[in-house]
């Protein structure tokens, strides 16, 4: 089988260009903020060998990601993630604790002790509500006695 066909080939080069071409249009983002491909993974097999045997490989909808998002592409900081899973992956990410836990405010408002949708918890706090008014507040239910 040639292995420049492999879909995972294309992944492979797609990572190395990202963080080794100053002229990728996503380079900024990765090799221009430092992360690089570990040595050992310049050989596309050992590269191979080591993902095909991570959980999920081969899923559809899944992609190589980065799990420390300031880490290189190295053994132990990769998975195969689903685009949610990358999305909430991100570093533009907003985190709050509360409770003794630390969640973005989607999974927050996913959470059964949240008292209102997302829209809501994101509206109150771009109003300047602390984060734990926002989510313990119930909401106002208009029209109602």
């Amino acid at each position: 089988m040639n292995v420049k066909r492999e879909r995972l080939y294309g992944i492979w080069t797609t990572m190395r260009m990202r963080c080794e071409n100053p002229r990728d249009r996503k380079f900024a983002l990765y090799g221009g903020r430092g992360i690089k491909v570990c040595a050992e993974w310049s050989d596309y097999r050992a590269f191979r060998a080591y993902v095909v045997t991570l959980p999920h490989y081969n899923e559809p909808g899944r992609m190589i990601d980065r799990i420390n998002n300031d880490g290189d592409y190295a053994p132990g900081n990769v998975r195969w993630a689903t685009n949610v899973e990358q999305a909430d992956n991100r570093r533009s990410n907003h985190y709050i604790t509360l409770l003794g836990e630390r969640k973005t405010i989607k999974y927050w408002a996913l959470d059964s002790r949240c008292a209102v949708i997302e829209q809501t918890l994101r509206t109150r706090l771009s109003k300047g509500w602390t984060f734990e008014r926002a989510f313990t507040t119930p909401a106002r239910l208009y029209g109602r006695s």
